[in-house]
């Protein structure tokens, strides 16, 4: 690769064989473009919210990396542990300390913050570091007939400090809280065209149209770019938007993209499909190959960890909650730890999972009537982290906040 090829050069020669799969992809694409997690919420949102998280459900934050300058020594990619196979999964464990990320208590709409329990005033959709606080999603002044939903600002207490105004459905920030993306919307652009706002490190943010009509979500974060993924009728377009406020960049040829990593460039995404409903192979690849790493088609991928080097799976059909989860090697494909719910005693359901860390994903899980959190290692391990629940149904006890609201 030349040095000297621009970011639009790299793309176009690399991405070019991507576009060709689009070209046999059935149409129905929004029956498979959502995620599986149909639960019923019992969260008390108004209406205008409670629709924004609908469209949330129909598109992920997900990214890509822009490839960045090639003259660059990257560092070596983090060591993926050892192979531990397949653990039984029940929420009779042992307590742990508290989640590193905070979630909400949905029944009473208390945010559990470590040790403190702060009421809400405002429902929030979805919570992310920002700087020194957080960037939120919430209910605001309504934006033409029927939108009301609102980028916030939060301080470390998730006291609101500052209304950005009208905003997406979906936020993304980087791991560490120094880079966030949203959706800005005025009465000008509504319908019309979508906006990406970037702030870094707490500055002003960039903002960047993108040159699609607001149907999407910024998708993604990754070291040079934004992903703006939508829908115009004609199937799935993505668009990297440089964080410097440049022009985007078309990236042809995906069909989905569930994650991707602002370290390590990876993205985890649909490569194929089976069937309109539910069937679709998965894989990981790089943003600037035309071909994946790998691709399985028996499991569906999710959240890449923070430092880019393993993925989350789940084995069977897109149905609202999981009997198992994998933790595989990002780059191969190979599994790392496969938590089992259906080894002996009640089914253990997965409600919803996120990386806590490199080392760890928080679940909600959920046996019989009984939900929980619980923080389930690399190796292996897995301790309570919540105290327990009673619900009826698959309704949510627990919703983990970094995660936009579906």
């Amino acid at each position: 690769m030349n040095d000297h090829d621009t970011l639009e050069q790299r793309l176009e020669r690399t991405l070019a064989t991507r576009a060709d799969r689009l070209h046999d992809a059935p149409f129905g694409l929004a029956e498979v473009r959502g995620r599986a997690h149909t639960i019923r919420r019992r969260r008390r949102m108004t209406t205008a919210v409670v629709a924004a998280a609908a469209v949330a459900a129909i598109a992920v934050p997900v990214g890509l990396t822009a490839g960045g300058d090639a003259s660059r020594t990257e560092p070596l990619p983090p060591a993926v542990p050892p192979a531990v196979g397949t653990v039984g999964l029940t929420i009779d464990v042992a307590a742990g300390e508290p989640p590193a990320a905070p979630y909400l208590r949905v029944d009473d709409e208390v945010l559990i913050d470590g040790d403190r329990e702060l009421p809400l005033d405002t429902p929030f959709s979805q919570v992310v570091p920002w700087d020194d606080g957080y960037l939120a999603l919430g209910p605001g002044e309504p934006l033409g007939d029927d939108w009301s939903v609102h980028a916030f600002r939060l301080d470390a207490d998730f006291r609101i400090v500052d209304d950005l105004g009208p905003a997406g459905p979906v936020v993304v920030g980087s791991p560490d809280g120094s880079r966030v993306a949203w959706v800005e919307l005025t009465e000008a652009t509504i319908g019309r065209e979508a906006t990406v706002a970037v702030s870094t490190d707490g500055a002003d943010p960039v903002r960047t149209p993108v040159g699609l009509a607001f149907s999407g979500i910024p998708a993604g974060m990754l070291p040079d770019a934004v992903v703006y993924e939508g829908d115009e009728g004609d199937g799935p377009r993505h668009r990297l938007v440089p964080f410097d406020g440049s022009d985007p960049v078309e990236l042809p040829g995906l069909l989905k993209v569930w994650d991707a990593s602002p370290a390590s460039g990876l993205l985890a995404v649909q490569t194929d499909y089976l069937d309109l409903r539910s069937q679709q192979c998965s894989g990981v690849i790089e943003a600037d190959a035309a071909e994946p790493l790998w691709s399985r088609c028996d499991l569906r991928l999710e959240d890449l960890s923070p430092d880019g080097s393993l993925v989350i799976g789940y084995a069977g059909d897109a149905v609202p909650t999981h009997d198992n989860l994998s933790i595989l090697d990002a780059r191969t494909g190979d599994p790392v730890v496969t938590f089992d719910g259906t080894r002996g005693g009640p089914v253990a359901q997965l409600v919803e999972a996120a990386w806590e860390d490199d080392d760890h994903v928080l679940a909600v899980v959920q046996e019989d009537t009984t939900q929980v959190i619980l923080r389930l290692g690399v190796d292996g391990s897995a301790e309570r982290v919540s105290p327990p629940d009673r619900v009826e149904g698959l309704e949510t006890e627990f919703f983990l906040l970094h995660r936009p609201f579906e």
